[in-house]
């Protein structure tokens, strides 16, 4: 008898549900035919037939339940038992043409969450079928649609999406704008950049910010200002950390050490600038040091661990005699696993 790993539902149960339960059976059956190992060409086709289903919840589990099964190109291949290995999420076998057009067919779906759900499903799968559609989907769908069109694009990978999110550079919702900027700079072709220059002027702060954090990416520091802006910014601030660490050069790191005296910025982002500091070798070491001996000693124990990791990573020979005092601690009593571990790697 089969069994779902996260319900206690027997695979006959959830297909007998997904066809002829309430609303609610019908979605949780959905939900949970995304984690079988068995009998997969029924579950495949109990699941695209529920993206016909007349209820929105049940259609969106459906199309991630099916993104489930075939991320990886094959893992929902019929008779291939507990095919969800890593061989089998590897390989390069083609999603079916039936199950594809179901897919596509819900991105201009009545329900956002369904369309949304939608195009998350081809990036999930990386299948290059799945390429044309969301072309089309972010040249003519909502924008809900487009924002996640770019995104998938982007995971599936491929030069191609280089001209379409150029283009996507113009769109006329924000949001879609700043996923575009954000997917140029990982594609990480040099060339994003002369398109990319424009953005830092867009009127909406967040589209700055994500060009500018493309552009860190893309080696260019036309954006720094930017980003030393948003070191204040609550939800922008480690971002702008991670980004003015890539560029590194001398008023990146000024931007830096200037944060950890703001008090406008939070406590959990002068953590990360000091370890970004220190693993730059600034000069303003002794700063950089007293604000992560200031972050151990914080109540708030997930700052804690914050600094744990930022010792982590500079990992000389300050950081590990601060480590191995601060887990006789009180406070470092919950993380005495990974700074032992940490402390035995590096004597190796």
């Amino acid at each position: 008898m089969s069994y779902f790993t996260s319900q206690t539902i027997t695979l006959a149960a959830a297909l007998r549900d997904i066809k002829t339960g309430s609303d609610r059976a019908r979605a949780t059956a959905a939900h949970a035919l995304g984690e079988v190992s068995d009998d997969l060409a029924t579950v495949n086709q109990a699941l695209v037939a529920a993206l016909d289903d007349l209820h929105p919840v049940v259609r969106a589990e459906a199309v991630s339940s099916l993104a489930q099964l075939w991320s990886g190109g094959g893992a929902g291949r019929a008779g291939e038992g507990a095919a969800r290995s890593t061989e089998a999420r590897e390989s390069s076998v083609t999603l079916p043409a039936d199950i594809l057009a179901a897919i596509c067919k819900r991105l201009t779906d009545g329900d956002p969450a369904v369309r949304q759900n939608a195009a998350i499903a081809l990036g999930t799968i990386g299948d290059p079928a799945g390429y044309a559609p969301l072309a089309e989907a972010l040249a003519t769908g909502s924008a809900d649609v487009r924002f996640q069109a770019v995104t998938s694009m982007v995971e599936i990978g491929g030069a191609q999406a280089y001209p379409l999110l150029v283009d996507a550079l113009a769109d006329r919702d924000d949001e879609v704008v700043g996923a575009a900027a954000l997917g140029l700079g990982a594609i990480g072709d040099g060339a994003a950049v002369a398109r990319l220059a424009p953005v830092l002027e867009h009127s909406n702060a967040n589209v700055r910010f994500d060009a500018a954090y493309a552009m860190a990416q893309l080696g260019d520091g036309r954006g720094r200002q930017v980003l030393a802006a948003a070191l204040d910014d609550r939800e922008r601030g480690w971002d702008a950390v991670v980004a003015l660490t890539l560029l590194a050069q001398p008023a990146d790191c000024d931007a830096l050490a200037a944060a950890l005296t703001r008090r406008s910025v939070v406590d959990e982002v002068k953590a990360a600038a000091a370890g970004a500091l220190l693993r730059l070798r600034d000069a303003r070491t002794s700063a950089a040091q007293a604000a992560l001996v200031a972050a151990l000693q914080s109540r708030k124990e997930h700052l804690r661990g914050i600094a744990v990791e930022q010792l982590r990573a500079v990992g000389d020979e300050w950081a590990r005699a601060t480590l191995s005092q601060f887990r006789l601690t009180r406070k470092g009593r919950a993380f005495i696993d990974v700074i032992d571990e940490t402390l035995a790697s590096n004597q190796a």
